[in-house]
Protein backbone atom coordinates (compact mmCIF):
# COMPACT_ATOMS: atom_id res chain seq x y z
CA UNK A 1 0.00 0.00 0.00
CA UNK A 2 1.71 3.50 -0.80
CA UNK A 3 1.31 6.40 0.64
CA UNK A 4 -1.83 8.52 1.15
CA UNK A 5 -1.96 11.60 -1.14
CA UNK A 6 -1.69 14.67 0.65
CA UNK A 7 -2.61 16.99 -2.44
CA UNK A 8 -4.98 16.26 -5.28
CA UNK A 9 -2.58 15.61 -8.65
CA UNK A 10 -3.32 16.42 -12.41
CA UNK A 11 -0.74 14.91 -15.27
CA UNK A 12 -0.82 17.22 -18.37
CA UNK A 13 1.77 16.11 -20.97
CA UNK A 14 3.59 13.50 -18.44
CA UNK A 15 3.89 15.76 -16.03
CA UNK A 16 2.08 15.61 -12.82
CA UNK A 17 0.79 18.79 -11.26
CA UNK A 18 0.11 18.96 -7.02
CA UNK A 19 -2.91 21.29 -6.19
CA UNK A 20 -1.61 23.73 -3.40
CA UNK A 21 -2.91 25.39 -0.55
CA UNK A 22 -3.76 28.27 -2.86
CA UNK A 23 -5.49 26.56 -5.36
CA UNK A 24 -3.15 26.26 -8.07
CA UNK A 25 -1.61 23.53 -9.19
CA UNK A 26 2.28 23.55 -9.81
CA UNK A 27 5.12 20.85 -10.95
CA UNK A 28 7.30 19.30 -8.41
CA UNK A 29 10.22 21.91 -8.99
CA UNK A 30 13.65 19.57 -8.55
CA UNK A 31 11.91 17.07 -11.49
CA UNK A 32 9.87 19.98 -13.51
CA UNK A 33 10.84 23.47 -12.14
CA UNK A 34 8.02 23.88 -10.48
CA UNK A 35 5.75 25.23 -13.30
CA UNK A 36 1.92 26.19 -12.83
CA UNK A 37 -0.31 24.01 -14.50
CA UNK A 38 -2.27 27.40 -15.83
CA UNK A 39 0.69 28.48 -17.47
CA UNK A 40 1.95 24.84 -19.04
CA UNK A 41 -1.94 24.99 -20.53
CA UNK A 42 -1.87 28.58 -21.73
CA UNK A 43 1.48 27.73 -23.92
CA UNK A 44 0.57 24.24 -24.84
CA UNK A 45 -2.40 25.42 -27.12
CA UNK A 46 -1.61 29.71 -27.79
CA UNK A 47 2.44 29.47 -27.71
CA UNK A 48 4.97 31.37 -25.13
CA UNK A 49 3.24 34.19 -22.80
CA UNK A 50 3.73 37.55 -23.76
CA UNK A 51 6.43 39.35 -22.23
CA UNK A 52 4.92 41.40 -18.69
CA UNK A 53 1.65 39.23 -19.30
CA UNK A 54 0.71 36.58 -17.34
CA UNK A 55 -2.37 33.70 -17.60
CA UNK A 56 -5.71 34.14 -15.68
CA UNK A 57 -8.72 32.11 -14.55
CA UNK A 58 -11.45 33.94 -16.25
CA UNK A 59 -14.17 32.16 -14.09
CA UNK A 60 -11.59 32.35 -10.40
CA UNK A 61 -11.44 28.81 -9.82
CA UNK A 62 -7.60 28.45 -9.63
CA UNK A 63 -8.24 24.94 -9.89
CA UNK A 64 -10.46 24.73 -13.62
CA UNK A 65 -7.77 24.69 -15.71
CA UNK A 66 -9.42 24.33 -19.53
CA UNK A 67 -7.97 26.79 -22.39
CA UNK A 68 -11.47 27.82 -22.13
CA UNK A 69 -11.11 29.10 -18.75
CA UNK A 70 -7.94 30.78 -19.80
CA UNK A 71 -7.55 34.67 -20.77
CA UNK A 72 -4.28 36.31 -21.19
CA UNK A 73 -3.95 39.61 -19.16
CA UNK A 74 -0.96 42.29 -19.33
CA UNK A 75 0.17 42.40 -15.29
CA UNK A 76 -1.13 46.08 -15.01
CA UNK A 77 -4.12 44.97 -16.61
CA UNK A 78 -4.60 41.91 -14.40
CA UNK A 79 -3.73 43.80 -11.20
CA UNK A 80 -6.49 46.64 -11.82
CA UNK A 81 -9.02 43.45 -12.82
CA UNK A 82 -8.01 42.30 -9.43
CA UNK A 83 -8.69 45.69 -7.59
CA UNK A 84 -11.90 46.23 -9.35
CA UNK A 85 -13.39 42.89 -8.54
CA UNK A 86 -12.31 43.48 -5.18
CA UNK A 87 -14.72 46.83 -5.00
CA UNK A 88 -17.28 45.32 -5.97
CA UNK A 89 -17.15 41.71 -4.31
CA UNK A 90 -16.32 43.90 -1.04
CA UNK A 91 -16.45 47.50 -1.14
CA UNK A 92 -16.30 48.22 2.50
CA UNK A 93 -13.54 46.49 3.06
CA UNK A 94 -11.34 48.41 0.17
CA UNK A 95 -12.58 51.40 1.01
CA UNK A 96 -11.83 51.07 4.88
CA UNK A 97 -8.11 50.00 3.93
CA UNK A 98 -7.97 52.65 0.95
CA UNK A 99 -9.12 55.28 3.75
CA UNK A 100 -6.56 53.70 5.86
CA UNK A 101 -3.87 54.02 3.77
CA UNK A 102 -4.38 57.37 2.95
CA UNK A 103 -4.54 58.90 6.40
CA UNK A 104 -0.92 56.82 6.72
CA UNK A 105 0.22 58.33 3.75
CA UNK A 106 -0.57 61.60 4.57
CA UNK A 107 1.05 61.65 8.32
CA UNK A 108 4.59 60.32 6.31
CA UNK A 109 4.48 62.96 3.60
CA UNK A 110 3.99 65.73 6.91
CA UNK A 111 6.72 63.98 8.74
CA UNK A 112 10.38 64.76 8.65
CA UNK A 113 11.50 61.75 6.72
CA UNK A 114 9.15 62.24 3.64
CA UNK A 115 9.82 65.66 3.95
CA UNK A 116 13.16 65.03 3.38
CA UNK A 117 12.61 62.53 0.98
CA UNK A 118 10.09 64.60 -1.81
CA UNK A 119 12.99 67.41 -1.40
CA UNK A 120 15.70 65.10 -2.53
CA UNK A 121 13.49 63.54 -4.91
CA UNK A 122 12.21 66.79 -6.28
CA UNK A 123 16.06 67.79 -6.74
CA UNK A 124 16.78 65.15 -8.72
CA UNK A 125 14.05 65.34 -11.18
CA UNK A 126 15.55 68.32 -12.63
CA UNK A 127 18.90 67.02 -13.04
CA UNK A 128 20.23 67.13 -16.39
CA UNK A 129 17.42 68.92 -17.88
CA UNK A 130 18.27 72.05 -20.18
CA UNK A 131 16.06 75.13 -19.77
CA UNK A 132 14.57 76.14 -23.66
CA UNK A 133 13.70 79.66 -24.82
CA UNK A 134 10.40 80.45 -25.94
CA UNK A 135 8.19 83.38 -26.98
CA UNK A 136 4.80 84.31 -25.00
CA UNK A 137 1.48 83.98 -27.10
CA UNK A 138 -0.01 86.56 -25.98
CA UNK A 139 2.81 89.15 -25.39
CA UNK A 140 5.39 87.89 -27.19
CA UNK A 141 8.24 88.35 -24.55
CA UNK A 142 11.09 85.99 -24.69
CA UNK A 143 11.26 83.73 -21.60
CA UNK A 144 13.20 80.80 -20.62
CA UNK A 145 11.54 77.37 -18.81
CA UNK A 146 12.20 73.91 -18.92
CA UNK A 147 10.20 72.39 -21.58
CA UNK A 148 8.05 70.01 -19.65
CA UNK A 149 6.89 72.95 -17.66
CA UNK A 150 6.54 75.47 -20.67
CA UNK A 151 3.19 76.85 -19.22
CA UNK A 152 1.57 76.53 -22.45
CA UNK A 153 2.92 79.43 -24.48
CA UNK A 154 2.72 81.97 -21.61
CA UNK A 155 5.61 84.41 -20.11
CA UNK A 156 3.27 84.69 -16.85
CA UNK A 157 0.45 83.99 -15.28
CA UNK A 158 -0.64 87.47 -16.17
CA UNK A 159 -0.54 86.74 -19.92
CA UNK A 160 -2.60 83.46 -19.36
CA UNK A 161 -5.61 85.45 -17.48
CA UNK A 162 -5.39 87.65 -20.68
CA UNK A 163 -5.92 84.57 -22.40
CA UNK A 164 -8.67 82.95 -21.03
CA UNK A 165 -10.34 86.25 -20.72
CA UNK A 166 -9.92 87.24 -24.37
CA UNK A 167 -11.27 83.04 -25.21
CA UNK A 168 -14.20 84.45 -23.07
CA UNK A 169 -13.24 81.74 -19.52
CA UNK A 170 -13.86 82.55 -16.14
CA UNK A 171 -10.49 83.27 -14.02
Amino acid sequence: MGRPVKHTIIEFSNVRYYQKPSGYYKSDYRKHGGRYLHRMVWEHSNGPIPEKCCVHHINGDKSDNHIENLGIYSLSGHAQYHVEQNFREIPEKMGRGILAAREVAKEWHRSPEGRKWHSEHGRKTWEGRKKESFACVVCGKEYWTYRVTRKRGFCSMACQQRNRRAEGKKG
